[in-house]
């Protein structure tokens, strides 16, 4: 692997990762539709029932259902965000696994390619347990998060159920305000509205544009600071990268109202300098600097036959024997 293709490599599990991105977020918008439905139905019952208006015992039963709404949310982003989160971090360290890999070979020396690779996992690992335990700038751990997110989706659902009765809307119409503004946003459902009576304005300020976005937030930004913390790690984890890290910006971010330009420009940082998170839905990455691949594989050969060099051996103590 040259270094133009370690860059191209690089490059690749970032678009890589807004993939896996999408597909967490699919999942997840899967489990708010679902968790809608159930409660719309709940408000149908009332209907069914024969009832003009929704009674204090209809009430209760969709309040139970709002509930359940909020941990099938809390569920869903607890599963799909560690899954995302791997498969990113796998995509990363098995960059700097190939490009040791095949150095090795190129120096034609012993060492085994399993034990390298580990080294991959065990960064791989040690990122996903990081999601649990880190706790953000605010204070809050990733657990309170997912829980704030579901139970904002209860707070906003019982807001569309409360805008409805505020506007004497019979239970079916309600339960279908409820699947349109989970299905469209917004938008739709201020259409689905007409013309609001009194009580119901403040209603249309507090409600978000689309009910999943805190969850499409918090998704997108443990993923990408993950990535962040994946490569670094994996570039300390290669000897024949510097503890050097070059800032590089999302596609379109050099006109953004944000650190990342300055950030870029400040490149390389060491693992210690390397800059947090900035904001919500950062997709930059960091990118190791590498050392000329002959002068590495020519290191790797005298390493081999007994000189001293001081890199490989701190890599050799704190990586590749321990893996």
């Amino acid at each position: 692997m040259t270094k133009a293709e370690y860059i191209a490599s690089y490059r690749a599990a970032r678009k890589g990762a807004a993939k896996i991105s999408a597909k967490a977020i699919i999942e997840i918008k899967q489990a708010y539709t679902t968790a809608g439905n159930l409660v719309a139905e709940q408000i149908r019952q009332a209907e069914m029932l024969g009832a003009s208006q929704i009674t204090q015992q209809s009430l209760a039963r969709i309040s139970e259902q709002l509930s359940q709404a909020s941990q099938t949310v809390q569920e869903a982003i607890t599963k799909q965000t560690p899954i995302a989160i791997g498969k990113v971090a796998q995509s990363v360290t098995s960059i700097d696994s190939d490009y040791v890999i095949e150095s090795v070979k190129k120096a034609g020396i012993s060492l085994e390619s399993a034990k390298i690779i580990n080294i991959g996992v065990g960064i791989n690992k040690a990122i996903i347990a990081n999601l649990t335990n880190r706790i953000w700038e605010d204070g809050y751990t990733f657990s309170e998060r997912v829980w704030r997110v579901g139970e904002a989706c209860r707070v906003d659902m019982n807001r569309v159920l409360s805008a409805g009765l505020a506007q004497g809307r019979d239970p079916i119409k309600i339960a279908q305000d409820l699947e349109k503004y989970i299905a469209d946003g917004k938008q739709v459902l201020m259409k689905r509205y007409g013309k609001l009576e009194a009580g119901t304005v403040e209603f249309a300020k507090r409600i978000p544009r689309n009910v999943d976005y805190r969850a499409v937030r918090l998704v997108r930004t443990e993923l990408y600071r993950s990535l962040k913390e994946t490569d670094v790690a994996a570039g300390l984890a290669n000897p024949a990268a510097y503890d050097s890290f070059d800032w590089i910006m999302q596609a379109g971010r050099a006109d953004w109202d944000c650190a990342c330009p300055d950030y870029a420009h400040n490149s390389p940082y060491t693992a210690a300098q390397v800059p947090i998170q900035p904001h919500p839905n950062c997709q930059c990455y960091l990118q190791p600097r590498l050392r000329d691949n002959d002068d590495f594989v020519a290191d790797l050969v005298r390493w081999s036959n007994g000189e001293n060099v001081d890199y490989l051996d701190d890599w050799q103590a704190n990586y590749y024997n321990g893996a």
